[in-house]
């Protein structure tokens, strides 16, 4: 490998954002993204707005997520 090419690596982090208030999921989603934009981490967001809907979903509990 080329000592010269630059290799970065980015961290993939699984976020659960539940809240029942839609403004403050889209607010703290903005926030994420932002942040995601200028650091070294890769976000998969996923939104609930019922904790109960959140517990139902199998697949988000248990599996990592690609974007």
């Amino acid at each position: 490998m080329n000592r010269n090419t630059k290799l970065e690596m980015r961290l993939c982090m699984n976020i659960i954002i539940c809240d029942d208030c839609q403004k403050d999921r889209e607010r703290l989603n903005y926030l994420l993204v932002e942040y995601e934009k200028n650091s070294r981490e890769e976000f998969h967001i996923t939104e609930y707005d019922k904790g109960s809907t959140l517990c139902k979903d199998q697949k988000t509990l248990q599996k990592p997520q690609n974007k």
